[in-house]
């Protein structure tokens, strides 16, 4: 059943529409209605309609500003069929033709031409999701290597120059920027009445998505999200804001307009640490372990803070080393080793508990090991809210937490939720991680595949990538891979448009001459034998 929201100001005309049809035989649910484009909007966001029945004219968003923001943040769905009089009919007609399915004027609106343009809607819902499904799987997947690779790079998690400019490459990613600098930044919610987990998410989600709206009119920039509460912000920098004081005096500025535009339309105030400027993406880390240092240091006084500008007062008193932690956490998610992640988290605990552990590092400890958790695991963000359901705020708790002990005792808790995770997704998640490598060996089957880079891409050890290929394929990585070039081989040399050294090229082997003692390897005979067998109808 399809979802239908209508949004227009004249409570008649909600009545009207919703009465006009029986929407149930139409395959249709009425899931809200709006009395203004803000408050549409708010549902949509909500609600996720599939189509939208929105007046052209509207208090504080109209009807062409809301399509226009819904095609722009979520595609074309939900699709828009827009009310229009007499007077703005050849407005709309101009304005909405990339927007809307079907245009209505109120004055001529009756059952049968509602009834039409609801069944095109309909239509038109259907074949986007037909269309869309293979390239939103595509881009999902896209996505989240690029969400990965970014969490690694703030994180410091790459092993070397080469690994970061392959992945780079791989996942389509540019920094080419003269500069960079990151932002550690703090939503705190203002309403009075505590949200439900499902309502801060969908605020967080709008809230992140209004700043990357709003700060990418001023500076391109990535935004990545780290929790509920918290994300971060990389600043791409040209060389006119290389100096100090302008780039500080324009992003202040960005950061304050920003600011200003979401607690009007949210009601959320943000905090925010920018860490100083680096010319080196790999640096980048750098500038994020600055921004992290300084986010307690922020308050009413001064919402905004520049690693720059300050003494060295807190340097290294705010953030707890994690680096010799991180990257056996990281192993321990993607491997499902509970028994290993148990003994790193209570290695941290004993060290958090030690008198001359500050409750910001100790904080910061804890917050790390909870975004490696939302952003290695699968699922992770639903993983965390499900460990701390029983607390009002759920994982939020340890923002508020004004006592090291506090956090130690929230860090157990995590560490329980996740060992029993780890340890019932080891026992039913038997060849998920390979069904996933496998889509990604067959849609880069054109490159030079490794184990080592693979598994990297897939953020496992190459030995454990090794393991899960001999026990659910009962053949090696590299053997797997091969006989899939060779499959690949075989339908390009059936369709004759290539020569073999050129498909040899196209497939990532290394010459024509390692590629035909391949195929003869695994076929018995060599591509230009196997061209004339078939030829000859052999």
């Amino acid at each position: 059943m399809l979802k239908l929201l209508i949004a227009d100001d004249e409570p008649l005309v909600q009545i009207g529409l919703k009465s006009m049809l029986d929407w149930n035989q139409l395959g249709i649910s009425v899931c809200g209605t709006a009395s203004n484009g803000k408050q549409a909007y708010d549902l949509i966001c909500q609600e996720h309609p599939d189509i939208v029945i929105s007046d052209i004219k509207m208090p504080l968003m109209d009807g062409l500003e809301l399509a226009g923001k819904c095609r722009e943040e979520f595609g074309r769905v939900p699709v828009f069929i827009i009310l229009t009089s007499y007077e703005d009919f050849q407005f709309a007609r101009e304005a909405i033709s990339l927007q809307a399915v079907d245009y209505l004027i109120k004055l001529e609106l009756t059952p049968d031409s509602l009834r039409e343009s609801i069944e095109k809607a309909s239509r038109a819902v259907q074949e986007y999701r037909q269309l869309s499904t293979k390239d939103a799987a595509s881009s999902l997947d896209l996505t989240m290597f690029q969400e990965r690779f970014f969490i690694r790079l703030l994180n410091g998690l790459f092993e070397s120059p080469a690994q970061f400019e392959r992945q780079m490459q791989d996942f389509q990613i540019t920094l080419d920027a003269a500069g960079y600098m990151a932002a550690y930044i703090r939503i705190i919610e203002n309403d009075c009445n505590p949200l439900t987990c499902d309502q801060r998410l969908t605020l967080n989600r709008s809230t992140v998505q209004m700043f990357q709206d709003m700060i990418t009119k001023y500076l391109p920039c990535r935004i990545i999200s780290l929790d509920m509460q918290y994300f971060s912000v990389i600043f791409f920098l040209e060389e006119k804001y290389t100096d100090k004081q302008t780039r500080i005096s324009y992003l202040t500025d960005a950061l304050e307009q920003t600011f200003a535009m979401l607690y009007n339309y949210y009601s959320v105030t943000l905090f925010c640490s920018v860490g100083k400027m680096v010319s080196r993406p790999l640096d980048i880390t750098v500038s994020y372990h600055d921004a992290k240092q300084y986010i307690p240091t922020t308050g009413a006084g001064s919402r905004i803070i520049f690693a720059e500008q300050q003494d060295d007062f807190c340097k290294d008193h705010n953030v707890f080393n994690l680096s010799l932690f991180r990257e056996d956490i990281r192993k321990a998610f993607e491997e499902e080793n509970a028994d290993s992640l148990k003994d790193i988290l209570d290695n941290i605990a004993e060290l958090l508990s030690q008198n001359r552990v500050q409750l910001a590092q100790a904080q910061d400890a804890a917050s790390s090991i909870l975004h490696l958790a939302i952003h290695l695991l699968p699922d992770g963000e639903q993983v965390t809210a499900r460990i701390f359901q029983d607390m009002p705020d759920g994982y939020q708790s340890l923002y508020r937490f004004t006592d090291t002990r506090q956090i130690v005792t929230w860090l157990r808790t995590l560490e329980d939720g996740l060992i029993r995770f780890l340890s019932e997704q080891r026992k039913s998640n038997v060849n998920f991680m390979v069904e996933n490598v496998t889509k990604y060996i067959a849609s880069n089957i054109d490159k030079r595949l490794t184990l080592h880079d693979t598994a990297l891409t897939f953020n496992i050890s190459p030995n454990y990538l090794s393991q899960l290929f001999k026990k659910y394929r009962n053949v090696g990585f590299n053997e797997y891979v091969t006989q899939q070039k060779i499959n690949a081989a075989k339908e390009l040399l059936q369709q004759g448009s290539l020569r073999v050294y050129e498909i040899a090229d196209r497939l990532g082997f290394e010459n024509a001459f390692y590629f035909s003692k391949v195929f003869k390897k695994y076929e018995g005979c060599s591509p230009r034998e196997y061209i004339n067998g078939r030829t000859s109808g052999v």
